[in-house]
């Protein structure tokens, strides 16, 4: 092999390894907007007039509705 070849390798080698780098610290910023973006506080009660569930095809799969004003 020679010293041509085993750059070009190293090089490759440098470019994986800045990409998996990369990708780590993209997925543990990821993990860590997340958790700064979620609510402090979870609701005791949720109230609503209506409540729909919808499929992924856009259809109402459960609908609960109160007959009473």
């Amino acid at each position: 092999m020679t010293i041509e070849q085993r750059l070009d390798r190293l090089e490759r080698q440098n470019r994986m390894l800045k990409g998996a780098g990369a990708a780590v610290l993209l997925g543990l910023l990821a993990v860590g907007v997340m958790g700064a973006t979620q609510q402090e506080e979870i609701p005791d009660v949720v109230k609503a007039r209506e409540f729909e569930v919808i499929g992924k095809d856009g259809t109402v799969k459960v609908w609960l509705s109160s007959l009473s004003p």
